[in-house]
């Protein structure tokens, strides 16, 4: 089956809460997936629906394939930089806050129709 590949950098969400999304279209075809993040309450599911646009597209460029011929073969969030900021509390005193970043890392796969069937 054909691959197809494409990475997002540097999102500023933390890794975890763009796991959560990422882990609910992994296995779904492609429309399936788009219409589930449509839905979603997450903040960010509009952006990986659009990282799936993107990845559909380049696969309908490179291999001819249509979005109904593709489903997400692997979607996963890998940790990025992470910006250390300063928390000021009472009494003097401070803590730290950390904004972390995401990388969303998005491959498609060929629908091998036969073996769904089961021929």
């Amino acid at each position: 089956p054909k691959l197809v590949s494409a990475t997002k950098k540097d999102i500023r969400v933390s890794p975890w809460k763009l796991g959560l999304i990422a882990r609910q279209v992994r296995g779904l075809t492609v429309p399936e997936a788009r219409l589930q993040l449509q839905f979603s309450p997450k903040r960010r599911a509009a952006l990986v629906s659009s990282v799936l646009r993107k990845t559909a597209n380049l696969a309908d460029i490179r291999h001819d394939l249509g979005q109904g011929e593709l489903e997400v073969y692997k979607c996963y969030v890998t940790k990025g930089s992470t910006l250390k900021r300063v928390r000021f509390h009472a009494r003097g005193k401070m803590g730290r806050n950390f904004h972390r970043h995401s990388h969303l890392n998005v491959t498609l796969r060929e629908i091998d129709f036969d073996a769904r069937i089961g021929g």
